[in-house]
């Protein structure tokens, strides 16, 4: 009633003219003005700017949309996850710092399925340009709460290889981690002649575990979960400590499949109870090793990238190595506990 006589008239007009049958107190009172709009929480976020940022994705292939569009989906996620669905209009600083509080917490927890602060900033930026876009587009007032929120990149901090030694004596020992959970334990165990992250050992379906193979191996690839690059959809063979934890676990890890549960649990376990010699060890330690030991071997260049699933700078030409040679070169540079 407060607007324009000239819109208060078209409201009128447009209610006037509706099929009898379509009018109703309900739909009077909304052309009215008298119902507020519905408002746009941060969970319907990205399918709104995804409406007016067409221009972003235009030209691009398939597999470059879906890594345009899964880290703007996660941040929105994430931020439900630490502050609660809220509408993006109603967001404070407050929240937009408890926000990047909840990220100093992660990254304090050296969880390497975190990242790192750049991890972090990517959620703070995306989250943050995703509401300045869709405000300015839809003509709403920014405060820009997210501004100046990024955090600062620890300097000289690297994840340290653990000695084959080390393994040896405190993961390939009789009893080795009693007190940590059995699953998140032979994940630990799968990874040390295997090389694969552990997302990717954790995040392994029935279909992807092929324990009868003439070679036994696991299969990573994006049928069933999303990877972290095309270079990282690999098979795997499986040997050693490696196998016999794999066939504890013919069905995968349900326990922390889909969840961001393994790193929390298992870096906390080593760091409780001694196992890591220095604050820059962590699980994640066992995949350095696994490359310091190929690098050691003198394994070729592009048979190292397709083991650790690594993108390599110039163009990828043929299958790579097969199974088999990928079997000879574990082999070579297994842990075995008198090796």
């Amino acid at each position: 009633m407060e607007g324009p006589l000239e819109d208060l008239v078209k409201r009128m007009l447009a209610l006037a003219k509706a099929d009898p049958e379509a009018r109703s107190k309900e739909k009077a009172v909304a052309l009215l003005g008298g119902v507020e709009p519905p408002k746009l929480m941060v969970s319907g976020l990205f399918s709104e700017y995804e409406k007016t940022a067409r221009e972003e994705t235009a030209g691009k292939t398939p597999d470059a949309i879906r890594r345009w569009r899964n880290p703007r989906i996660k941040a929105a996620r994430n931020f439900v996850k630490a502050v609660g669905d809220r509408p993006i209009l109603e967001i404070t600083r407050d929240e937009a710092l408890d926000f990047r509080g909840w990220w100093l917490d992660r990254l304090a927890d050296e969880d390497e399925r975190a990242g790192s602060a750049g991890t972090a900033n990517k959620d703070l930026i995306h989250l943050g340009g995703m509401i300045t876009k869709l405000c300015s587009m839809r003509r709403w007032t920014d405060n820009k709460i997210f501004s100046g929120l990024g955090i600062k990149e620890k300097p000289g901090r690297k994840i340290q290889p653990f000695s084959n030694d080390w393994i040896r004596d405190h993961f390939l020992c009789d009893d080795p981690l009693p007190d940590l959970e059995p699953e998140a334990r032979d994940v630990l165990l799968v990874m040390i002649n295997t090389g694969a992250r552990p997302g990717e050992i954790h995040g392994l379906h029935p279909e992807d575990i092929h324990l009868e193979a003439p070679i036994p191996f696991i299969d990573i690839n994006e049928q069933r979960r999303t990877v972290k690059t095309e270079a990282s959809k690999r098979e795997i063979p499986l040997w050693g400590v490696s196998l016999e934890a794999m066939k504890r676990n013919p069905q995968g890890f349900p326990r922390y499949r889909g969840k961001d549960l393994w790193s929390t649990i298992a870096n906390r376990h080593l760091r409780e109870s001694g196992v890591l010699p220095s604050p820059d060890h962590r699980a994640y330690s066992l995949r350095h090793s696994f490359e310091d030991r190929m690098t050691e071997a003198e394994i070729p260049e592009r048979a190292a990238a397709d083991m650790m699933g690594h993108t390599i700078k110039r163009e990828r030409y043929g299958k790579g190595p097969s199974l088999e040679k990928k079997l000879d070169i574990i082999r070579r540079i297994a842990i075995t506990p008198d090796r």
